[in-house]
């Protein structure tokens, strides 16, 4: 279970100051299913078929002639993100607002991130791709109600820097009745590349502005700390249909599981985290993968806490 912290830094010209967003989505004609979500994991609707679970990929598209001294990222979304640039992991967001266990009330306070992403970047396009999940993911978390996605770029000086923002909606997430994480997920319906600068995506239509909403919060602490850990005994694990193996950690960890897999087309996954190994464990604590063909690098959107792993395939 691991994954790689981003860099949350300050700009150094512009002040944390409240953010007037420009908020973009996928237009309502065509993923009229994409728009709204529960407000909170408690909603009378929260559970509604269709109302969890729905996703958008995004991808921007900037032009380089060279790449800037610095160059800064500022970005939010509703309900999370995860983002890449020129294929390259730079992390997920936005901080989560809180509030009290249970609350059913929409808050009315929302965080940004800002990241410095020169790293990342090269002269010529670069292409930023974003995966937007909407609605609440567990039981302190929350929507404003409208999935959305804000994104700005900013050289060392503070001049923004364009750039063209397309997207489709992904629907190869389920999540089951008072399950409180994805807990399904069709890897196989992601579009092949569409992390990189080389995949082609005129067919996907502009992102549109929607409503403007309250000016976004700036924070100040960083994400937790996050590093690798690997299982005790072996990190390969050949599983033929049918079989199931307990993976083990030596601490209760929480965070997300990645891995690496080799299968053919439209194998199952079935994951169960254990907290106390061999118990019996709840929906929400269950994951279900359908891989393509080939070589698969996958990490769960959601995180989980586990003291060891039962997989079957």
């Amino acid at each position: 279970m691991s994954s790689n912290s981003r860099a949350i830094t300050s700009h150094p010209t512009l002040k944390s100051d409240p953010w007037p967003a420009r908020w973009l989505w996928l237009a309502s004609d065509r993923y009229p299913a994409a728009q709204t979500a529960p407000i909170s994991w408690w909603s009378a609707d929260a559970h509604q078929a269709g109302r969890l679970g729905v996703a958008g990929l995004l991808r921007g598209t900037f032009l380089f002639t060279a790449v800037p001294n610095r160059v800064f990222l500022r970005v939010s979304a509703d309900s999370r993100y995860r983002l890449w640039i020129n294929d390259r992991w730079v992390g997920r967001g936005p901080a989560m607002v809180g509030g009290s266990y249970a609350k059913i009330d929409a808050p009315n306070w929302w965080y940004y991130d800002m990241i410095e992403v020169t790293p990342f970047l090269r002269a010529g396009a670069n292409v930023v791709a974003a995966e937007v999940i909407t609605g609440p993911d567990n039981q302190t978390h929350f929507s404003q109600g409208q999935a959305g996605f804000a994104a700005e770029w900013f050289d060392e000086q503070g001049m923004a820097i364009a750039g063209c923002w397309r997207g489709i909606a992904f629907t190869g997430y389920r999540i089951g009745q008072w399950s409180g994480f994805t807990r399904e997920c069709d890897l196989g319906q992601y579009p092949a590349g569409w992390r990189t600068v080389a995949f082609d995506d005129q067919a996907w239509p502009e992102l549109v502005e929607i409503a403007p909403r309250p000016a976004l919060l700036a924070h100040h602490l960083p994400p937790l700390a996050e590093t690798r850990v690997q299982p005790v005994d072996s990190d390969v694990l050949t599983l033929e249909s049918g079989e199931t193996v307990q993976v083990k950690f030596e601490h209760l960890l929480a965070g997300h599981l990645q891995f690496t897999a080799r299968a053919a087309a439209a194998t199952a996954i079935h994951v169960v985290f254990e907290e106390m190994p061999g118990g019996t464990e709840p929906e929400t604590r269950q994951l279900k993968l359908t891989l393509p063909a080939g070589e698969t690098v996958y990490e769960s959107a959601a995180y989980f806490s586990a003291r060891s792993l039962r997989m079957t395939a």
